[in-house]
């Protein structure tokens, strides 16, 4: 995202690796018609990324297109900690994303998600896929507030676990 106005730039960049103690030089290359390379959002987060938000909107950076929509009225502001970002006011607003095999578990997972919260009420979800029935298990998995604590849910079939349980060490707000 770049702001002709202020000359910023966010950019996110995929680099397959770096070592420590040695230098290295990093080109930027945008704008130039002439350069036979495809930078492209779908070769920096490949297959093995099955959705990425960056939530200055709801659509996934991803190849599976696992777009989302706003529900309730969140408003998207500038005060992200990357570029933009939505605040959600608790009163039933959450981005949905339509269920789809390429978000179920079939092998290893990594969850992660930047939140600010201004309150913390229990049982609210910061990222969950769910059932679309009210039915056990309630989460497939998911990131959420139990309580002051922070909880990773995962479940298969009808067995529901707590695989990470982090106790609140200090005031989260």
């Amino acid at each position: 995202k770049y702001d002709g106005t202020t000359g910023r730039l966010i950019a996110w960049v995929r680099i397959p690796s770096l070592t420590s103690g040695t230098d290295y030089t990093l080109r930027m290359i945008y704008g130039n018609p002439q350069d036979g390379n495809n930078y492209t959002t779908d070769s920096t987060w490949n297959l093995r990324y099955k959705g990425v938000w960056h939530l200055e909107d709801t659509n996934d950076e991803t190849v599976y297109n696992n777009d989302g929509s706003a529900q309730g009225d969140p408003v998207v502001t500038s005060s992200g900690k990357i570029g933009d970002a939505y605040d959600f006011d608790a009163d039933g607003d959450y981005i949905k994303i339509d269920d789809d095999a390429t978000l179920d578990i079939t092998s290893k997972i990594t969850l992660s998600a930047w939140i600010r919260p201004e309150s913390i009420d229990p049982w609210v979800r910061i990222l969950d896929k769910s059932h679309t029935s009210y039915s056990n298990p309630y989460s497939m998995y998911g990131i959420l507030f139990q309580g002051q604590n922070i909880r990773l849910n995962l479940s298969q079939t009808t067995v529901q676990g707590l695989f990470f349980k982090r106790e609140r060490q200090q005031n989260m707000l």
